[in-house]
């Protein structure tokens, strides 16, 4: 390059043999694209690049030193991949908004600028030996994406950094399997509330002891973490910093788990999924949340706290295998409207106060195998219009207060295999739409439900003709029918 191009305004380079490149001075030059210049190993940039907009370098796989000028005060875009960079210091770039570093494996440290009032994208995807980010000074901050930064271990993210974060995307950082929010206002889904979706799984690689500082007391695993979180467009609550908090520093145990969880904001909706050991202790401080759900953890007990959810509407217990009972008090649950318990294998019964959930309209009872009563009182869930209950094997029948259900109209026993009886007065459930009584050994219909005109029983084609009804047949799935029958 000549020593002086003071009229270069852009420079494109492409497929070259360069070993070095020196730019000289070059104060007007606007645009620097270098792609595919496999043997270029450094670029030396003026001492400044007042007028300097846009600079591109891809696939320069040997160059090992960028000498960023010190002052690049018109720098809005710099898109950097597959460079062997080993640390990048962006000097002061005042106007930067889109900051892109990909697969820039040999890249240790990333130093950002004192100030970086306007970035507004982020990308670092494939930088596996970066160590540490500071988001600090980044308040404009719309995307950020991190992915595969397999040694990154710290993440500051103070509290206001994020506000105005619409697009978040890490995969296999930390200990995020992945982590996804999308606050875009084009998406085509409304959220009107905050909801998380997090599953925990144990990371059983021979590092993973060494992630983050080890707590001897500390008997929880290591875990790898699949998030997603969503949140009203029109709100920010500070929760992302909280949940970024998750991947990163010292080692997760059962009151940091508690702590970062329940110091959510305004959460409405919670699915928490995994081996977790113990459900977080501190729920009731969720004083917005209307769902929780629980999957395939391993909670041997719900914490108390869980009882002073004074919103709470539905909540979901799926194969929480070593679940052995409910709170108490569960009965206080007062806005509950919705409880499904499913293949809860050591659950064998329910706490008295469960006839207090006054308006419970929906109770599911599946694969519960130890479960062998309800209790005497459930028929004061006046409000109760489906009772599911299936593949509950040691269940022999139902208490005869179920009659007392006025607005019941879905009564399902499918495939409860020892229930052998109805209540003789099931003709008083005048809502009765549907009765499911398939695989069960009921071996007689009580007289009194011949009374209610319309209502559709399923069950074994052998016992409706010893009733002396005419069963019909229809194709529920490709490989199940399903036999009913109308009163």
């Amino acid at each position: 390059m000549p020593a002086e191009c003071p009229k270069l305004r852009s420079l494109s380079l492409a497929h070259s043999r360069l070993r070095n490149l020196h730019l000289g001075v070059t104060p007007n030059l606007e645009k620097l694209r270098v792609r595919d210049c496999a043997h270029l190993v450094e670029l030396h940039m003026p001492v400044e690049c007042p007028n300097l907009e846009k600079l591109s370098l891809r696939k320069c796989t040997d160059m090992v030193e960028l000498h960023m000028p010190a002052e690049c005060p018109k720098l809005v875009k710099l898109k950097l991949s597959d460079l062997q960079l080993r640390t990048l210091d962006l000097g002061i770039t005042p106007n930067l908004d889109t900051l892109e570093v990909n697969n820039c494996t040999d890249m240790v440290e990333l130093r950002m600028p004192a100030e970086c009032a306007k970035l507004e994208t982020l990308h670092l995807n494939d930088n596996a030996k970066l160590r540490t980010l500071d988001l600090g000074l980044t308040p404009n901050l719309e995307s950020l994406y991190l992915k595969n930064c397999c040694d990154l271990e710290e993440i500051n993210a103070p509290a206001e950094c994020l506000k105005k974060l619409l697009d978040l995307n890490i995969s296999h950082c930390g200990r995020f399997k992945s982590f996804k929010f999308d606050k875009k206002l084009d998406s085509t889904e409304v959220i009107s509330s905050s909801e998380l979706h997090l599953i925990a799984e144990a990371d059983d690689t021979d590092d993973a002891d060494d992630t983050g500082i080890c707590d001897p007391d500390n008997t929880w695993p290591e875990f790898q973490f699949s998030c997603c979180y969503k949140e009203d467009p029109a709100s920010s609550f500070g929760n992302l910093e909280r949940l970024i908090s998750l991947g990163f520093g010292a080692r997760i145990n059962v009151d940091s788990f508690s702590d970062i969880i329940c110091g959510l904001q305004c959460l409405r909706k919670l699915t928490l999924i995994g081996c977790i050991p113990e459900a977080p202790k501190n729920l009731d401080q969720l004083d917005c949340l209307e769902q929780l759900s629980l999957r395939s953890t391993d909670i041997k007990s719900l914490p108390d706290s869980i009882c002073m959810l004074k919103h709470l509407k539905s909540l979901e217990l799926e194969s929480c295998l070593l679940l052995e009972k409910l709170p108490v008090d569960i009965g206080r649950l007062e806005c509950l409207e919705s409880l499904i318990l499913s293949k809860c294998t050591l659950l064998q019964g329910f706490p008295n106060s469960i006839y207090k959930l006054k308006y419970l309209r929906s109770l599911e009872i599946k694969s519960c195998c130890l479960l062998e009563k309800l209790p005497e009182n459930i028929g004061k869930l006046e409000c109760l219009e489906r009772l599911f209950i299936m593949r509950c094997a040691l269940l022999r029948d139902i208490p005869s207060s179920i009659c007392e259900m006025k607005r019941l109209k879905h009564l399902h026993l499918f495939s409860c295999i020892q229930f052998e009886k109805l209540p003789e007065e099931l003709g008083r459930l005048k809502c009765l739409k549907e009765l499911n009584i398939q695989g069960t050994w009921i071996s007689h219909l009580p007289q009194s439900i011949f009374g209610l005109k319309g209502l559709r029983i399923v069950g074994d084609r052998w016992f409706l003709e010893s009733c002396g009804l005419t069963p019909k047949t229809r194709r529920i799935s490709y490989d199940h029918d399903e036999t009913f029958c109308h009163i």
